[in-house]
């Protein structure tokens, strides 16, 4: 009986990427209300998409990878803050 496997991809280097542009995007705030009072949004902001040539997950579909930050806002109820 034999086994099918899937060869290992090639190596990953940076000259095997092409930077692909947003198009539009959506990037809500989540909200989080904490027990102190305390309400924290946050937000992903993407900077960049980056396709890697020639690399694929086992279902046929391109690898991308990202650059992100994680944005906070924090709203702190009168009796938290510094006076």
């Amino acid at each position: 009986m034999s086994r099918n496997s899937i060869p290992p991809p090639p190596p990953l280097t940076v000259t095997d990427t092409q930077p692909i542009e947003v198009a539009s995007s959506f990037e809500p705030w989540s909200e989080y209300r904490l027990a102190d009072g305390t309400t924290i949004r946050a937000r992903l902001r993407v900077h960049s998409f980056l396709r890697w040539d020639g690399h694929y997950d086992v279902k046929g579909v391109p690898v991308y990878s990202n650059q992100t930050d994680i944005l906070f806002d924090v709203q702190a109820p009168p009796e938290l803050m510094q006076k």
